[in-house]
């Protein structure tokens, strides 16, 4: 949501790299792991359902929704 904070935290470098396609996921989990204090993973995936954010209880509901549907579409 803060892209230049974003820019800042992750560097130059990496942000270069991105730019000209040079990064690898692997290093991006590396770097995100650094910054957060946690390892992280990237999950590739064609549900986009997955990135939504779920901090707040209308997100929590929505979330709730979604599950519901594609539980419903499975049975």
């Amino acid at each position: 949501k803060k892209p230049f904070k974003i820019i800042q935290m992750l560097g130059l470098f990496f942000i270069l790299k991105f730019l000209t396609k040079q990064l690898a996921l692997g290093e991006l989990e590396r770097r995100a792991s650094e910054i957060l204090g946690y390892r992280g993973v990237s999950i590739i995936s064609p549900y986009p359902e997955l990135g939504t954010d779920v901090d707040k209880p209308s997100d929590l509901e929505l979330a709730e929704k979604i599950i519901a549907a594609v539980q419903g579409k499975e049975a």
